[in-house]
């Protein structure tokens, strides 16, 4: 299928969608095509009905698209359209499923577009390995003072950092957002009379990261890794978001590394990054009660519509780590366990552009989720490693987990509740 045109491309970030709580009383609501079910005393929902459905010129209307009646792509996306709008009807009506879903701003684009989301690229050939094999730079190990460290039974880094939701668009840069996002709220834990929040370049990632072993991809908006950019940070400067705005694609090297005016790993305090032991669960908690941490993991065709609640997660047999994210808690609802994962889709996707996903019951059995991931190379492989790697955790999450150091001291920390407190 042919890549949109400049209509569509212009329409990536749009898609305004207000937050309703839960399915009972949205009925104004366009975009939640299931917000007037009721949830009976049972959980089944009630009054299913494709009443709820909406023309596709009303949603042409909310989210800005201007495709010419009877032309072959308004022809194409009014399908693409109609067949997501009765997929999310048909799943909120199931009363089994966990979660609910939405029309979004994704429902009229073509597989390949909505795949593009994802930040990994394939690379054919014999191109494959783990990530792992890459060099590590000012990595730092403080496993005297992680054993010191009290797990809470819940943790949610609700920062500014982590409640806006960046918008990676239609460049491959989940891998750039992951980590500028991860800076960001390290920044704030360690910043808290800072009037307003650090916002850094995401176009900087992609722009000036090497990938010479084409790890996760070829660079920029062909996909790399988190700890790439963390290598490049701790040895250049970075622009802020206004200083280098972010453009959806790849442009140039003139911004690298500014002279003035932008932050430094030094000038944050930030000492060093750890890649944390692969398909290890206690590890990735302990580094959370300290602050978010970067994963990668695989996001499929269920996250694209989602709304709230808690995502089923992965088929073991056939996970593919295929896009990096922020892991930014873990907690319970209605007994079942959850990872809490800020993605790069923008505000209006998801529950404020967050997602969760299920957690196993103990950290023990976390670890033993396991599944073979026989296609690296369209995720985290390396050129030259091996065909196939092992991935723990729901959907490889604990397969590869970046956190950070810092030289000073927290100015925010986790109640005993594991919400935010100051200091």
């Amino acid at each position: 299928m042919a890549p949109l045109g400049l209509t569509l491309a212009a329409s990536i970030a749009i898609g305004v969608a207000q937050d309703c709580g839960d399915l009972d009383g949205c009925e104004d609501h366009v975009a939640l095509l299931s917000s007037r079910h009721r949830i009976s005393s049972r959980g089944s929902l009630e009054g299913c009905s494709t009443a709820e459905a909406v023309s596709f010129d009303d949603y042409m209307l909310k989210y800005d698209r201007d495709f010419v009646h009877g032309s072959a792509e308004y022809d194409l996306r009014k399908s693409l359209f109609e067949g997501r709008q009765e997929e999310v009807l048909q799943h909120n009506c199931r009363a089994e499923h966990p979660w609910s879903v939405v029309v979004n701003h994704l429902s009229d684009r073509t597989d390949e577009e909505r795949n593009l989301l994802f930040g990994w690229k394939h690379q054919g050939g014999d191109a494959h390995a783990s990530l792992l094999q890459e060099r590590r730079g000012h990595v730092t190990d403080d496993d005297d003072a992680s054993s010191t460290v009290t797990v809470r039974s819940m943790v949610n880094w609700n920062l500014t950092a982590t409640t806006i939701a960046k918008d990676q668009g239609s460049c491959g840069s989940c891998w750039a957002v992951a980590a500028v996002n991860l800076l960001e709220a390290h920044w704030e834990i360690h910043n808290k009379d800072e009037i307003d929040p650090l916002q850094l370049s995401v176009q900087d990632f992609v722009d000036c990261v090497d990938n010479p072993n084409k790890c996760g991809g070829t660079g920029g908006c062909e996909g790399s890794i988190v700890e790439l950019a963390m290598e490049y940070f701790l040895h250049n400067a970075m622009n802020t978001a206004k200083m280098n705005k972010y453009v959806h694609k790849d442009t140039n090297r003139d911004a690298c590394n500014p002279k003035s005016g932008g932050f430094s790993a030094l000038s944050m305090g930030l000492v060093g990054y750890r890649t944390l032991p692969s398909n290890e669960a206690e590890p990735v908690m302990i580094a959370l009660q300290s602050g978010p941490v970067a994963v990668a993991l695989e996001a499929n065709s269920k996250w694209f519509h989602y709304h709230k609640g808690i995502v089923d997660g992965c088929k073991k047999a056939n996970t593919v780590i295929n896009h990096a994210v922020l892991l930014t808690g873990y907690g319970q609802e209605k007994k079942k366990n959850f990872w809490k994962i800020l993605n790069s889709w923008g505000k209006n996707w998801g529950d404020h552009g967050s997602i969760l996903i299920t957690r196993q019951d103990t950290s023990k059995l976390e670890e033993e989720h396991c599944a073979e991931d026989k296609k690296p190379q369209d995720g985290i492989g390396c050129a030259g490693g091996p065909k196939e790697v092992t991935v723990c955790g729901t959907c490889g999450v604990l397969f590869d987990v970046v956190a950070l150091d810092f030289s000073s001291t927290p100015a925010l920390k986790l109640a005993e509740n594991g919400d935010v407190e100051k200091m």
